[in-house]
């Protein structure tokens, strides 16, 4: 659960390393549940994913002629 990160829920589980985040010890040798969730590496990589898929879909040349699939598919890449 995501929102266990934040102060939207309570995590009532300790000792696995979400409760680093919420109690701000998190350092290089201390990353926690962080790591594997949050990697800079895998947010980017998705976040271009997500652009490429706009531009393509823009683009003149897509080969997707139903507007409601392109629509949705669109959609779902801004959001």
């Amino acid at each position: 659960m995501l929102s266990s990160v934040s102060d939207e829920s309570l995590f009532t589980h300790p000792n696995r390393g979400i409760d680093l985040v919420n109690a701000s010890t998190i350092n290089p040798t201390t990353l926690g549940w962080v790591h594997a969730t949050w990697g800079y590496d895998q947010m980017y990589n998705r976040i271009r994913a997500c652009n490429i898929t706009v531009e393509k879909l823009t683009g003149a040349d897509n080969a997707i002629t139903d507007e409601a699939v392109k629509t949705k598919l669109l959609g779902q890449a801004y959001f």
